[in-house]
């Protein structure tokens, strides 16, 4: 049950306050009317509360700010909680045997979609097949999703579903490529309750992983189920909203420019792909993969993408540009030294940069451009035996969190759901195996929390403990951290005011 101090009457959460201000580290911290009233000394804020405050004494427990995601996919998480799972699987016959399972289950052409499997982890070490899939849904509409959202197998009953307008379907072998792989829910669309309640399901994952705001890749269905969840008052998350570059016409149209709306609920920047994954080996690279002559793939021309950037400034967007690759990396920077006002005040961003170049991490840092990144990569495939070993000749170079820190470039750190758990990924780069990854828990915290609010330019309200700003925090098992990260769980999730989650 929610807890609801910060409307109506004063909280005073003591422990140790860790501000991400100057102050450093404080006491306590008071609560009233949803925002923070004051930090300091536990007496002095109870000489400042009127009547009696509610006291939460945490025994000397730490207190942040609420953990900002800079890059979700929370509705898209919340659906896949609905469709089979296929993370925990370790060999393809163990996956196909689940897959079977749902078939049985399933009424004949329901359309069946499983996510998040991964032939890097597989004693197979390879894809699912057409034929495979045929054999076990014959009269079912089949798509398995790779964990990376950029590749997807088809039966022939889905594959007929498939317009003729979509690029990248390989029809006869059922290989899915990028954009159909990003947008199965247009495809194969969820009906609107199915969205509320992923919605809803995701949002509560949020406030078990202490996350109160997200910067969400979102299509326009999915705004419209966060204006219909806050208008039945159940929002209770912070989100900057992240719409395709195809829909900047209509927003220009319209007139609305990236910041319209408010503190819970604000039009963010266009989302663009210019590669693919490293999993599904479509990031574009200078060097081919590993056992191949396989280079990845540009999604945009070095014409079109500059004309993007040109339209994006026009239109008074941010962009954010999704850039795995090297190379694509490379061809992104291009376009935005072309492309973009000096001094970069649109706070324009790229997403993952994952296998950049020195050369590059310098470009993007006289350009001002942003860096949106995800340390649960590294946690998930940058170790000895993983999949960035296996594909990649150059593969202790991914995710050099440690390397462009020092180059003096701004990172926010983001889960892409993989999984959403901030603390997952700051043990990931804290404890990274290469040096170049590795970052300070100081260094990483301050990039889950006020790095992401200057992201999406609401520094003022949020990303850390100051009077004014929004009471959005999380108290976390811990009373240090100088023995690392790993004990560490989130005891307590606040949001303006309101206890949504108590472990």
């Amino acid at each position: 049950m929610v807890e609801n101090y910060g409307q109506s009457s004063s909280l005073i959460l003591r422990g140790r306050v860790i501000t991400m201000e100057e102050d450093g580290q404080v006491e306590a911290v008071l609560i009233e009317g949803g925002r923070i009233a004051g930090v300091g000394s536990f007496e002095k804020l109870q000489e400042r509360t009127r009547g009696e405050p509610k006291i939460l004494d945490l025994r000397g427990r730490t207190i942040l700010p609420g953990f900002i995601d800079s890059h979700t996919h929370l509705i898209g998480m919340g659906l896949e909680e609905i469709r089979l799972d296929l993370s925990g699987t370790q060999s393809l016959a163990a996956a196909l045997e689940m897959v079977s399972e749902r078939v049985k289950g399933s009424a004949p052409d329901e359309v069946i979609i499983a996510v998040n499997w991964d032939e890097s982890l597989w004693k197979e070490k390879r894809a699912p097949t057409k034929e495979e899939l045929n054999r076990i849904a014959p009269k079912n509409p089949l798509v398995l999703r790779r964990i990376c959202g950029h590749q997807a197998v088809a039966n022939v009953k889905a594959l007929a579903l498939i317009g003729k307008g979509w690029k990248r379907v390989d029809r006869e072998r059922g290989i899915l490529l990028e954009d159909v792989c990003l947008n199965l829910d247009d495809v194969f669309p969820p009906s609107r309750d199915q969205l509320l309640s992923a919605l809803k399901a995701a949002i509560k994952r949020a406030h078990r992983e202490g996350v109160t705001s997200v910067q969400d890749m979102a299509k326009p269905s999915h705004l419209r189920a966060y204006q219909r969840l806050r208008q039945r008052g159940e929002l209770k998350i912070r989100a900057y909203i992240n719409l395709p570059f195809a829909e900047g016409e209509r927003l220009s149209e319209l007139r609305l420019e990236t910041g319209f709306g408010d503190e819970q609920l604000r039009l963010g920047g266009l989302k663009i792909f210019a590669d693919g994954s490293i999993g599904a080996k479509t990031a574009a690279l200078f060097s081919p993969y590993r056992g191949g002559k396989i280079k990845g793939l540009f999604l945009h021309s070095q014409k079109s993408l500059t004309e993007i950037v040109r339209r994006g400034e026009e239109w008074n967007h941010q962009l954010l540009v999704h850039a795995i690759g090297d190379r694509a990396i490379h061809q992104v920077l291009k376009a935005y030294e072309k492309g973009i006002t000096s001094s970069n005040p649109l706070r324009h961003r790229i997403e993952h940069f994952e296998l950049a170049r020195e050369e590059d991490m310098e470009k993007a840092r006289r350009l001002g451009i942003l860096l949106s990144m995800q340390p649960n990569f590294i946690g998930n495939w940058s170790k000895p035996g993983g999949m960035y070993e296996d594909h990649l000749p150059r593969w202790r170079e991914n995710n050099q969190f440690g390397l462009i820190r020092e180059k003096g470039l701004r990172i926010a750190l983001g889960s892409d759901c993989m999984p959403l758990s901030p603390l997952y990924g700051l043990r990931s780069v804290v404890d990274a195996p290469f040096p170049q990854q590795r970052m300070t828990i100081a260094d990483a915290l301050r990039m889950y929390t006020w790095e992401p609010a200057y992201f999406s330019f609401e520094e003022g309200i949020k990303g850390s403990i100051k009077e004014g700003k929004l009471a959005d925090l999380v108290v976390l098992s811990q009373d240090n951290f100088e023995e690392g990260l790993e004990g560490a769980r989130v005891d307590l999730t606040i949001w303006g005011g309101e206890i949504v989650y108590r472990r």
